[in-house]
């Protein structure tokens, strides 16, 4: 009988280590620090589902875009420009100083990035989902997306792929997650937020959390 069990057992850890792997939880990853005034944030990238996005945020991050940029723009349940419901989450990168203007000039804005934009990546095709502490692009339209990134404070599956939260009914391009720090950003709901006119008006911080810089970790 203890060689059977033996045996079952054995045949358990082999499919085990056969099966595949849950496409949301890649095995190699990326681990990066968001360095903030108000403490850490330690996220991972994960560029096997993700390979554009991912290598996008990283160049961004090595070449030190983001030394001392902010996130400047976070949703409190809110209903998005583009009819997206009940989101939750902010907004970080280098515009934050133009988010408040017209969407021709803030595409102005973003045409000066250092880097070209880049390819979009929906979760159709990653199978990562803009659940609780999921790292996405910001973007106007498909492809448009550079240095400007999101992290979701809850689950918004209006965010995702075939939903309203663009109306191109693609979604957002997710590339990896928080690991530890999200507290940090949730307590950005909580603050001041400017009442000026703008696409964005209801979102758009008061006084921005900054960013001292975005390093890559391994």
């Amino acid at each position: 009988m203890k060689y059977i069990w033996g045996l079952l057992i054995c045949a358990v850890a082999i499919l085990a280590a056969c099966s595949p792997q849950n496409h949301n939880e890649p095995a190699h990853v990326i681990k990066a620090v968001i360095e903030t005034n108000y403490g850490d944030i330690n996220i991972e990238l994960y560029p096997e589902p993700a390979p554009i996005s991912v290598a996008n945020f990283v160049n961004y991050a090595q070449n030190r875009h983001y030394k001392n940029s902010s996130f400047y723009r976070v949703t409190n349940n809110s209903v998005m420009a583009s009819g997206a419901c009940c989101t939750n989450f902010v907004q970080g990168g280098r515009l934050g100083m133009v988010m408040e203007k017209t969407v021709p000039e803030i595409k102005r804005a973003a045409a000066n990035s250092p880097y070209a934009p880049i390819a979009h990546e929906d979760n159709a095709m990653t199978g990562l989902l803009n659940s609780k502490g999921a790292i996405g692009l910001a973007r106007f339209e498909a492809g448009s997306a550079i240095s400007e990134f999101y992290i979701s404070l809850t689950d918004n599956p209006s965010m995702d792929y075939g939903n309203k939260g663009r109306p191109d009914g693609l979604g957002y391009a997710v590339f990896g997650r928080v690991v530890s720090g999200l507290n940090i950003l949730a307590k950005l709901q909580d603050q001041k937020i400017s009442e000026k006119p703008s696409i964005f008006t209801g979102q758009m911080l008061v006084d921005p959390l900054i960013i001292l810089d975005i390093k890559i970790t391994n």
